[in-house]
């Protein structure tokens, strides 16, 4: 994972400073967006499990 690159970026609505990070095997996607995708994926996957297998 390595820190802010040079990125074109759009302009904040307020002048708070974002910084973003990004993992070397995804340049393009910030790390918040992809752990929210893999959180879902899995949370998806849960849910399927407790239909077919039902909860305990």
């Amino acid at each position: 994972m390595e820190e802010e690159k040079e990125r074109p970026q759009t302009p904040a609505k307020s002048d708070v400073n974002v910084q973003r990070w990004y993992f070397d095997d995804f340049p393009d996607v910030d790390v918040i967006t992809i752990c929210e995708e893999c959180l879902k994926r899995m949370k998806d996957i849960v849910s399927e499990c407790k239909k077919k297998f039902g909860t305990s």
